[in-house]
């Protein structure tokens, strides 16, 4: 059977990174051009700049902008986490998927 992405024979869990990979896929169709976003695990927050690598590769048409932005008046217009919902009253959930969720930002 041929692999559906490149992460899907790759790392210690394939499956994992395969969701993953199709998350980001989504997101990239979805998000509008230009939007801002960043990435994380709201449980895990040591793999932040991991993930803004990850973000910027596989998101080449918005614009990544890091974590830390969350805590400034110029928080980004999404939000997308893996492993654990987003605990922020500004953004609503778009979509949801075995390996994460897209958020927009609603609130100011």
């Amino acid at each position: 059977m041929r692999p559906r992405t490149f992460a899907s024979n790759s790392t210690n869990d394939p499956a994992r990174a395969e969701r993953e990979v199709l998350l980001y896929q989504h997101v990239s169709t979805t998000v509008p051009r230009g939007a801002t976003i960043t990435v994380l695990r709201p449980n895990n927050r040591g793999f932040d700049e991991n993930m803004s690598r990850v973000a910027h590769g596989q998101l080449p048409f918005q614009r990544v902008v890091p974590q830390a932005t969350l805590a400034t008046n110029d928080a980004p217009d999404f939000v997308l986490t893996f492993g654990s919902p987003l605990e922020d009253a500004r953004y609503e959930l778009q979509y949801e998927s075995p390996a994460g969720a897209l958020w927009k930002r609603t609130r100011w």
